[in-house]
């Protein structure tokens, strides 16, 4: 049956009617699927957190729920833009590529801000740095001892003076007598050899007598008298320590035994001194109760040599040998 003149018109006529309606639902379809891609973004977009910066006490790792709930709405937003987009090529392909090429854009700047939040985050607990923490170096407070060391300083050669005093054969220094300061004749060698044969009869006794101080020049005599009235004036100094010239060590004929000091006193050693030292030629120089007389308190390690005649006269005497020889010992 052929078709009018007027059918025709009418077919083309609801074809292009048809067309026009098939773009007119694509552009609607398209306009659709772009405004709820865009609501869906701008969601997602306003309910992100700021990025949080990671405390000291924090672990570093992003928060996995965090993680999981972001990945979940991504995932919602590209099966969403999928189904429309597949809905929409089954009314027009053309309309179909757009909307997928949209999906994409939208898929690729939601992963790229995804991308962006993350990196930024990372980038700033990177650079967040501990506190620092300043600890001031304690200051520690030394108490320093106080040494003094004595060093011997020679006098120049020495010129032997006739500026000193012989009793009975006997050289006397005390407070009264004094010796010149050019006087240093050294240890008198029979003053040691006399202590050496003492000591050796000691060591067949058990005891143990040894030399901690001999002769002293006068220089040496002045610093040590100076240091100790620096600590304890010169009232007490007096009584055990002589002024430089007046010192029995300048002769070379006195020794300190063992221990110069009072725990020295009632030992084994100071008993068996006493009792045998004349036998060798030496006194106590200044025995118990004579400091009146003598000028220096009791010291049972001081002993002087006198020649073991002489000794045995004054140790037979019961006196000191100021009391012995008739003189006295006071400062001028």
């Amino acid at each position: 049956m052929k078709k009018t003149l007027n059918d025709c018109k009418r077919d083309r006529k609801t074809a292009r009617i048809s067309n026009i309606s098939v773009k007119t639902a694509g552009a609607f379809a398209l306009i659709a699927v772009t405004v709820s891609a865009t609501i869906i973004g701008t969601v997602l977009l306003s309910n992100r957190k700021e990025p949080h910066i990671r405390t000291e006490s924090e672990p570093s790792d992003i928060s996995s729920s965090q993680t999981d709930t972001e990945s979940s709405a991504i995932k919602t937003t590209r099966s969403y833009v999928t189904t429309t987009a597949a809905e929409t090529s089954k009314s027009e392909t053309s309309s179909a590529k757009k909307t997928t090429s949209t999906s994409s854009i939208l898929t690729s700047h939601t992963s790229s801000s995804e991308s962006t939040s993350k990196t930024t985050t990372y980038s700033e607990q990177t650079t967040t740095e501990p506190p620092v923490q300043t600890t001031e170096p304690q200051s520690e407070t030394t108490t320093a001892s106080v040494e003094t060391t004595i060093t011997e300083t020679e006098a120049p050669p020495p010129e032997q003076s006739s500026d000193i005093t012989y009793i009975n054969g006997i050289l006397v220094v005390n407070k009264t007598y004094s010796l010149p300061a050019d006087y240093a004749p050294g240890v008198d060698p029979q003053a040691q050899n006399a202590f050496n044969e003492m000591a050796a009869a000691a060591a067949n006794d058990g005891i143990s007598l040894y030399v901690v101080s001999g002769y002293r020049s006068y220089y040496y005599q002045q610093q040590l008298y100076n240091n100790y009235v620096y600590y304890r004036g010169v009232e007490e100094t007096d009584r055990f320590s002589a002024r430089a010239g007046h010192s029995e060590h300048q002769t070379g004929l006195a020794f300190d035994v063992n221990n110069a000091s009072s725990a020295f006193e009632n030992t084994p050693e100071a008993k068996w001194l006493e009792e045998h030292c004349v036998e060798y030629g030496f006194i106590i120089r200044y025995p118990r109760d004579k400091e009146s007389v003598t000028g220096f308190k009791y010291e049972p390690w001081h002993v002087r040599y006198l020649g073991r005649e002489n000794a045995q006269s004054v140790y037979d005497s019961g006196l000191c040998l100021e009391e012995y020889l008739g003189i006295t010992s006071v400062y001028q």
